[in-house]
C-alpha cells in the first residue's frame, strides 16, 4: 500500500503549478487591479508556487509569501524571485504591518488530520492587527452553500504527469477528505506519490460574524473578477474600519 506523504510535496506541487494554475492566475489580475499603481506591501498567506507574488512583485510592489509547504517555496522562489518568502503556518507566522493581506485557493479550509482545528476568531484579529484602517483582506473558502455534495472523483493529465483525486465530503461533521495519487514523470521513470489533505467546510453566516467582530466591514463575491470561483466556493474581501 503506498502511504501518504507530507501535504503539497515535491510531485503534488509541481503538478498544481503546472495543471492547475487558473485560479492563482485569475485572482493575480484581480489583486493587482484592486491595489493599483501606489505601491503597497502584500503578505500573501499559503502562497503556494508563487505566481499571484510574482504578479504583485512585476507590478512594483513588494510581495512576502508564506507557506508551510517546502516544495511550494522552492517553486516560489523561481517563479518570484523578487519576493520575501517564510515558511511557517499562516495561523503562527508574526505579521507585519502591511496594506493588504492574502489567502488564496482555501488556505484557511486545511487541517491538520489529529490537530485541533485553528480559533478563525483569533487569526482576523490578528489580520486586522496588521493593517491600517482601510487596509484589505482578501480570501476564499469552501462553504456549506447549497449545492450538491462534493464528494466525487476526478482526474486530470499533462504531457509529464498526471493526477486522481477521490473526494469524501462528510456533511454531518462538515469535512472534507481529499486522497491525491499523484503520476509525475522523472527522467525514463514514472512516480506515484499519495497525499491525504483534511478540509473543514466553513459557513458563510459564521466567517461575516466573525470579521465584523474583528472589524472588518465585508463583501462575499463569487468570482476574482472575470475569474469564476469553483462550485460553493466563495471569497470574501474584507476592509478594516
Amino acid at each position: 500500500m503506498l502511504r501518504p506523504v507530507t501535504r503539497y510535496a515535491d510531485d503534488l506541487s509541481y503538478v498544481h503549478h503546472t495543471g492547475f494554475a487558473d485560479l492563482a492566475r485569475g485572482a493575480a489580475r484581480f489583486v493587482v487591479d484592486l491595489i493599483g499603481p501606489e505601491r503597497r506591501r502584500v503578505v500573501d498567506l499559503g502562497c503556494g508556487s508563487g505566481i499571484v507574488l510574482r504578479a504583485l512583485t512585476d507590478a512594483g510592489h513588494e510581495a512576502i509569501g508564506v507557506d508551510l509547504s517546502p516544495a511550494m517555496l522552492a517553486l516560489a522562489k523561481r517563479t518570484a524571485p523578487r519576493a520575501r518568502l517564510l515558511q511557517g503556518s499562516l495561523y503562527r507566522v508574526p505579521l507585519p504591518s502591511t496594506d493588504l493581506i492574502l489567502a488564496i485557493g482555501e488556505p484557511l479550509n486545511y487541517l491538520e488530520p489529529d490537530a485541533r482545528p485553528p480559533a478563525l476568531a483569533a487569526f482576523f484579529r490578528k489580520v486586522a492587527r496588521a493593517l491600517p484602517r482601510g487596509g484589505r483582506f482578501l480570501f476564499d473558502v469552501i462553504v456549506d452553500a447549497p449545492g450538491r455534495p462534493l464528494s466525487r472523483r476526478a482526474w486530470a493529465a499533462g504531457e509529464d504527469w498526471a493526477v486522481l483525486v477521490d473526494t469524501t465530503e462528510d456533511a454531518a461533521r462538515t469535512r472534507l477528505t481529499r486522497d491525491v495519487t499523484s503520476f509525475v514523470r522523472r527522467g525514463r521513470r514514472w512516480r506515484r506519490t499519495r497525499e491525504l489533505h483534511h478540509v473543514r467546510v466553513l459557513r458563510t453566516v459564521d466567517l461575516r460574524r466573525l470579521l465584523r467582530d474583528a472589524g472588518f466591514a465585508v463583501r462575499v463575491r463569487t468570482s476574482y473578477g472575470e475569474h469564476p470561483l469553483a462550485e460553493r466556493r466563495r471569497a470574501f474581501l474584507c476592509t478594516k474600519r
